[in-house]
């Protein structure tokens, strides 16, 4: 326990890249793809982040796959 949170940061980064995964090999339109991203995705990354202390570098990093 470094205090570094690495752990996490590749856990939402794995989480992020497996709804690209999902979104990419499934049959959504734009729009549905869309809505998922703002009302489903982005608020299970968001809501870890009031736990932690991460840099702005990283929170761009875990948004990189998206």
């Amino acid at each position: 326990m470094d205090g570094s949170q690495k752990a996490k940061t590749q856990a939402l980064r794995d989480k992020a890249t497996a709804w690209v995964d999902k979104i990419h090999t499934g049959r959504f339109s734009h729009a549905e793809a869309w809505i998922s991203l703002q009302y489903c995705q982005m608020k299970s990354l968001d809501y870890p982040l009031m736990a932690t202390c991460l840099t702005k570098a990283q929170c761009e990093d875990i948004m990189k796959p998206v």
